[in-house]
């Protein structure tokens, strides 16, 4: 019989491990996705292209507007003569009849660039950018705002789509892990029914009685948590190894990190929180006479 209940504890606990390994990879994937979307987003710029009746108070008044945003972090601004010096820098080595075109000045625009907080998170930043074009684009003399909005809505929206249903995963297994967690309890009070049989019949308290049930869920639980984690960290060890170890992937090895302190002290407070819960929500029915009377019953009349 205890072969089979540790047996039973012992599947358990791979079970709870392999849920709480997937949340944490889970939650390592979107933090990593956040991490290079911000710094995607510090790195990209708003282009702002001024029509030709952008002069005088036109201009300072789309300055004035940019400029009021307390997230821009730099302006500039490019006359056409400007951007057409750095194009040909830009272009001559490449194509060198191209700078000498004299109908090329006409295609150029005059412009502001503008760059946010480096501070400023990925959200912040594709909020910040959409909400400044909409501001930017009615006013006059201007001709087009630029971020690369189609490809930031793109990703944004992926990113999103791909958070929720982490979210979601995560939610599912905690529930699994939860009903795991109870039904592992639950076998072990059957265990011992007769032992809590007699304690209810001699007078033991209920914390008396339920503390080593509780004990074993939080040492499932925790143990659990520890080992997954361990896991996760080694796996991140070696991915960040791997990139290292590559020319082309050396620069984004410095982007993977595992959680803080603070982080695994949450999660590790999460996974606490579920096995005690578990726990005393199949513990409600111990040392209320609950086990003596069913011994009552079936031992019959004296």
């Amino acid at each position: 019989m205890k072969t089979k209940q540790f047996q039973l504890q012992f599947a358990t606990w791979l079970v709870v491990s392999s849920g709480f390994l997937v949340i944490q990879t889970a939650f390592l994937v979107m933090f990593h996705l956040e991490k290079v979307l911000t710094v995607w987003g510090q790195e990209m710029q708003m282009n702002i292209y001024l029509s030709e009746d952008a002069e005088g108070p036109a201009l300072e008044i789309i300055k004035s507007k940019i400029t009021e945003n307390k997230k821009v972090s730099l302006v500039q601004y490019y006359s056409k003569e400007d951007t057409l010096n750095v194009f040909k820098k830009q272009i001559k080595s490449y194509a060198p009849d191209i700078p000498n075109d004299p109908e090329l000045l006409k295609a150029v625009q005059a412009n502001f660039q503008i760059s946010l907080l480096p501070q400023l998170g990925a959200e912040e930043i594709l909020t910040q950018l959409q909400s400044l074009a909409q501001e930017i684009s009615p006013l006059k003399g201007v001709a087009d705002v630029s971020y690369g909005q189609d490809w930031v809505k793109t990703f944004s929206t992926l990113f999103q789509i791909l958070k929720n249903s982490f979210l979601f995963l995560s939610a599912v297994l905690l529930l699994a892990v939860f009903f795991v967690i109870s039904n592992v309890i639950r076998s072990s009070i059957y265990q011992r029914r007769r032992e809590i049989e007699v304690l209810e019949l001699v007078g033991a308290t209920p914390n008396f009685i339920r503390k080593p049930f509780l004990i074993e869920s939080l040492t499932l639980s925790l143990s659990a948590f520890a080992f997954s984690t361990g896991i996760a960290f080694i796996f991140l060890r070696m991915v960040k190894t791997y990139l290292n170890s590559s020319s082309y992937f050396a620069q984004s090895a410095q982007l993977v990190q595992f959680f803080s302190l603070s982080q695994i002290a949450l999660f590790a407070l999460v996974a606490a929180t579920m096995g005690m819960l578990s726990a005393l929500l199949t513990l409600r029915k111990v040392n209320t006479g609950f086990a003596a009377a069913q011994g009552s019953q079936q031992a019959g009349p004296a």
